[in-house]
C-alpha cells in the first residue's frame, strides 16, 4: 500500500519515513486505547521525571525538597492516569469495543493464512501437474517400447517351441517310469 503511492523511496524525506513507520507499526495497549484520553508527552514527561529521581536517590546524590515535590506530583499524576485507565477497562462497552480490535486482528491472521494455503496449494498443484506430466511421458515411453517388442515376436514360432517343450516334457515322464 505504502509502497504502491510511493514508488521512488529514496526521494522519500525522512520525516516521511517516519511517519509511515509509525503508521504502520503495531500499537502498544496504552496508544490504541488510552492515547486519544491522556497526552503521551505528559506521561513520558512523568516517567521521565520518576526515572531520574530514582537514578539520583540510587547514587546517592543530594535530593532537594523541591526535587521530591516534582517527584511527588509526578508520582502522583502517574498514578491518577493508570487508575483512569484501569476505571476505563471496567466500563461496560470496553469489552465491545476491544472485542471489535480482536476481530480486526484476528481477521488479519486468517487472510495470511488464506494466503499461505493458496500458496501451498499452488505449489503442490503445479507439481503435481509436472509429475503427472512426466509419469504420461513414461508411458507412453513404455506403451511404444512394448509394442516394438511385441511387434517383433513370432507368435506362430512360439506356438512350436511350447509344443516341443511339452513333448520333452512327456518324455522324461516316461523315461522315469
Amino acid at each position: 500500500m505504502f509502497h504502491s503511492k510511493h514508488e521512488k523511496l529514496t526521494e522519500l524525506s525522512e520525516e516521511d519515513i517516519r511517519t509511515a513507520f509509525d503508521t504502520f507499526s503495531p500499537k502498544s495497549d496504552w496508544e490504541r486505547l488510552f492515547a486519544d484520553k491522556v497526552d503521551n508527552s505528559e506521561i513520558e514527561n512523568m516517567i521521565e521525571t520518576v526515572r531520574s529521581t530514582r537514578n539520583d536517590i540510587a547514587h546517592c546524590k543530594f535530593f532537594y525538597k523541591e526535587q521530591y515535590n516534582t517527584f511527588n506530583k509526578a508520582v502522583t499524576d502517574l498514578n491518577h492516569l493508570i487508575l483512569k485507565a484501569i476505571q476505563l477497562t471496567e466500563e461496560k462497552d470496553f469489552v465491545h469495543k476491544q472485542a471489535e480490535s480482536f476481530r480486526i486482528a484476528l481477521a488479519g491472521i486468517a487472510d495470511t493464512l488464506a494466503q499461505f494455503q493458496k500458496y501451498i496449494k499452488d505449489s503442490i498443484s503445479s507439481s503435481l501437474q509436472s509429475f503427472s506430466l512426466v509419469m504420461n511421458e513414461v508411458k507412453k515411453s513404455f506403451d511404444v517400447s512394448i509394442g516394438k517388442m511385441l511387434s517383433n515376436i513370432d507368435f506362430s514360432r512360439l506356438a512350436t517351441i511350447e509344443e516341443d517343450e511339452l513333448n520333452d516334457e512327456e518324455d522324461n515322464e516316461e523315461s522315469l517310469t
